[in-house]
């Protein structure tokens, strides 16, 4: 039997823990915090590893907080396995329900592809017309 890596109980925690770790951050970010991932990530994940389950307190959060942009990264560069990375076959499924998320929830977002210095280039070309 395949061992769970995260369970719904966890995604709460997680949930929680992040949260509470930007509002510390967001205090002393010098004009821009970057996450690199965020309550709408959890609730892909959750979604998409617990047959579209997405639990209220996660999508009352997605509904809650705002974020001014999103940076959606392509599939162009090899997969990488962690903890949570775990669907190296649905790279283009994941992606897809990644944006879907954003397109629907109507956020800004920059989609990045490439290589590094391409990626970088440009998001800090984005980053200048955010500044205040």
């Amino acid at each position: 039997k395949k061992k769970e890596v995260c369970s719904l109980e966890d995604l709460l925690i997680i949930s929680k823990g992040q949260i509470n770790y930007e509002n510390k951050l967001i205090e002393v970010a010098n004009e821009f915090l970057f996450c690199d991932t965020n309550i709408l990530v959890t609730k892909a994940w959750s979604e998409t590893h617990f047959n579209g389950y997405c639990s209220p307190e996660i999508q009352y959060w997605v509904d809650t907080f705002k974020y001014d942009h999103y940076f959606l990264t392509n599939i162009d560069v090899p997969w990488q396995a962690d903890d949570l990375r775990d669907k190296p076959n649905n790279r283009k499924q994941m992606l897809d329900y990644f944006e879907n998320l954003l397109k629907k929830k109507k956020v800004s977002y920059t989609f990045l592809e490439g290589d590094l210095n391409s990626r970088l280039k440009k998001a800090k070309a984005l980053l200048k017309t955010l500044k205040k």
